[in-house]
């Protein structure tokens, strides 16, 4: 028997959300006549409050078997905006941070460490990691004013920064994206996703998860396979290694591959972009941004994945017809130093989905 967990995450929300069956409040910040500050009752379920939250049950078991009318959650900086952010967490185990400015991102976290949420607490310190150096510089002082130096990576970051010279970001401790890959590790996925956070603007940034679509080498080379299983997935990345050179390129397609029966039909998309890793210093990688957005990504039933007018291109069947090619055209700057066809060792296609948290 299998349980649909995403089911039982929405039951749980609706719950909240309905407050049937409430047994418990909560009060957020304390009324004050001098201050103005804002303070409200939030309907809750002392079983599920015990059950998610150690601090909630430490607070309830000094009332043995009773459950009190009303509990008061006051802390510094927890508006009641962030704590339905963190209610909604204990309650079906998601959280958007999408709409919060990276202040208040900090102030989750102290909120969910005074919780003790401890998986939420290592998201949110992965999502102000991605962040790297500009934002933990420019709020530094609020970091270690709200004393979040119990968390590793973000004290680590916090001592780089503080530091005469700054060390380079893709160095830094980084969060964990798992991704099946034949062509690229670990630390070259961590700079594809930041590229993918630059140049979409995400703030904060996004997790992302990849789901392999296509392996060249497994499931075959063709237009006709390349079309079947990657048509209509919505955003994918592809991998390529070169055959001769051993070069890793790609790129990043925000919007649906499609079949066009017509030549030289264009999608357009202004967050689409190529790359080139390089292997020895990540450093001199190269990332094209596309400036000719009406003539971003080529669909075309007989070819490949196809970037721009032949920025980057895949054709042929592997290891054998030098047909692939990287022109520029429609991105900002090449990502190969010759233009002459190639021929591709092996690619691979993922498709990308924005993650939100889910605990279960």
């Amino acid at each position: 028997m299998s349980i649909d967990l995403k089911q039982l995450s929405q039951d749980y929300q609706s719950l909240l959300e309905s407050s049937e069956f409430y047994d418990i409040l909560i009060q957020v910040g304390k009324k004050s006549k001098k201050s103005n500050k804002v303070s409200f009752n939030a309907k809750a379920h002392s079983l599920i409050l015990r059950t998610r939250s150690p601090y909630f049950r430490e607070v309830l078991s000094k009332y043995g078997d009773k459950v009190p009318e009303k509990v008061i959650f006051d802390k510094p900086n927890i508006t009641p905006k962030l704590f339905e952010i963190l209610l909604r967490y204990i309650y079906d185990g998601t959280v958007d941070l999408t709409e919060l400015e990276f202040k208040e991102i900090i102030y989750l976290l102290w909120g969910a460490q005074v919780l003790s949420l401890k998986e939420l607490c290592d998201y949110i310190e992965n999502i102000i990691v991605v962040e790297q150096t500009d934002l933990i510089k420019k709020h530094i002082s609020l970091i270690n004013r709200e004393g979040l130096s119990d968390f590793t990576k973000l004290a680590a970051l916090v001592r780089t920064v503080t530091d005469t010279t700054i060390t380079n970001p893709i160095n830094l401790p980084t969060p964990q994206l798992n991704i099946q890959s034949n062509l690229i590790e670990q630390k070259h996925i961590v700079l594809i996703v930041k590229w993918i956070n630059d140049i979409s603007n995400s703030n904060p940034p996004n997790f992302y998860t990849f789901n392999l679509l296509q392996r060249a080498s497994k499931h075959g080379s063709s237009s006709k396979k390349f079309h079947a299983r990657c048509d209509d997935k919505g955003a994918t990345l592809l991998i390529i290694r070169v055959k001769e050179t051993g070069e890793i390129l790609g790129g990043y397609n925000p919007i649906d591959w499609c079949k066009e029966s017509k030549k030289n039909v264009y999608h357009s998309t202004s967050t689409s972009f190529i790359f080139s890793l390089n292997l020895k210093n990540l450093d001199n990688s190269i990332v094209s941004k596309v400036i000719d957005k009406e003539h971003a990504i080529k669909q075309h039933t007989y070819a490949g994945p196809t970037f721009g007018r032949n920025d980057l291109k895949i054709c042929g069947e592997l290891k054998e017809n030098e047909k692939s090619r990287c022109r520029k055209g429609s991105y900002e700057k090449p990502i190969r130093n010759s233009e002459e066809f190639f021929c591709v060792d092996d690619y691979e296609v993922f498709q990308v989905f924005k993650k939100k948290l889910h605990i279960s």
